[in-house]
């Protein structure tokens, strides 16, 4: 493929950052943190000259190499430099048409937090959640067998956030709706849903056993997240999708 891309860069460059990307992939799984970054980085380099020449056909495929790294270089222990990834692909994003928001707009968004964690930045990381767990809602609403468990991740991820902030009521509602959103869905795929659940369970009943007699109010759902009807019983580390 490498030697097919330097013959002709315009017929071939396109599926060399997609093998590019698969790659790093399958190099983070096998723990080989160095080649997953270096492989990935040369994807997205690509995947730039690309949307630099066309961005309404490339933008996708560029922000899904970004994620991706800004995800290994956090696990490599990079976070400065997994910010700097994070926060270009939301404003890539954010520059686009409505329309490529939803799913991939959430997933990016939810990287950021994830950046804007590792490197302490608390004010930003939980904007950064709420936003997409709107964006996940939208598309949970539309299929949610597809997307209900990466609605409950991003709504646990939220929880978790006002959790280490020690506000502790207000994490009773995305946690309890990620819980709703995950049992509700569990026989989907049960191996993959069972630590969530569990993660679940236990960053409740730890914000349940904190809670004071005299609890600060809850946050709303209503105004930015996704309050489950329970009547409705209806990855990841680096993707590998282009």
């Amino acid at each position: 493929m490498r030697a097919l891309a330097r013959a002709d860069h315009t017929a071939h460059d396109d599926r060399m950052a997609h093998a590019l990307m698969v790659y790093g992939a399958d190099r983070a799984e096998a723990g080989r943190l160095p080649e997953a970054v270096a492989t990935t980085t040369e994807s997205v380099a690509i995947r730039h000259r690309l949307f630099r020449n066309n961005p309404a056909a490339y933008t996708r495929d560029l922000t899904q190499s970004l994620s991706n790294l800004a995800l290994l270089l956090v696990h490599a222990r990079q976070p400065s430099e997994a910010l700097s990834a994070a926060e270009a692909v939301s404003l890539i994003e954010l520059a686009q048409a409505p329309e490529l928001h939803g799913a991939h707009f959430g997933r990016c968004l939810s990287i950021l937090a994830v950046c804007l964690n590792a490197n302490d930045r608390q004010p930003g990381r939980l904007p950064a959640g709420v936003d997409a767990v709107r964006q996940y809602e939208a598309v949970w609403k539309a299929d949610p067998v597809r997307y209900a468990f990466d609605l409950a991740r991003v709504l646990a991820r939220v929880g978790q956030y006002l959790a280490d902030e020690e506000r502790w009521s207000e994490a009773l509602t995305p946690l309890e709706d990620g819980l709703a959103v995950t049992e509700a869905y569990a026989h989907v795929d049960p191996a993959t849903y069972a630590p969530l659940i569990s993660d679940l369970r236990t960053a409740l009943n730890d914000c349940q056993r904190r809670i004071t007699v005299s609890p600060v109010g809850r946050l709303s759902m209503g105004g930015w997240g996704c309050r489950m009807d329970r009547r409705d019983r209806g990855p990841q580390a680096a993707s590998r999708k282009g």
